[in-house]
């Protein structure tokens, strides 16, 4: 008798979803709570922030995640890739600390497209230092 072993049926498109949900979450939560109100760019930033989390929000409800440019993992990364760097821009450069997100963004490109993805990541990280 020979058992037959067979993977575990799951989305991963939903799984991929709902992991990058909560680390935007994260994400946003711990800039709140650690970035300072007196800055010149607070403003600015706490905007960016608010519609983030309006995006984060809309990315729960099923009606819209049907349409494809809504559901489109690029156009999620994209957003991502914008938010990153206007976070990292308004608050201080290449000596923010929030530089170390730009490694969430490589592991959720890798998560997404491989080895390629990462090497496309790696080469943008270049240009951006």
């Amino acid at each position: 008798m020979k058992i037959r072993l067979t993977p575990p049926v799951y989305d991963r498109e939903e799984h991929y979803e709902s992991s990058s949900r909560m680390i935007r979450w994260v994400c946003l939560a711990l800039v709140l709570i650690t970035y300072p109100s007196n800055q010149p760019y607070s403003l600015a930033l706490f905007t960016l922030i608010l519609v983030i989390a309006s995006f984060n929000g809309l990315r729960y409800i099923k009606q819209l995640m049907r349409f494809p440019v809504f559901s489109s993992r690029i156009n999620t990364l994209a957003v991502d890739h914008v938010f990153v760097l206007s976070l990292v821009f308004l608050s201080g450069g290449l000596a923010s600390p929030y530089y170390p997100f730009f490694f969430l963004l490589i592991i959720a490109i890798i998560a997404s497209y491989g080895v390629a993805g990462f090497a496309l990541s790696l080469a943008a990280q270049v240009v951006i230092t």
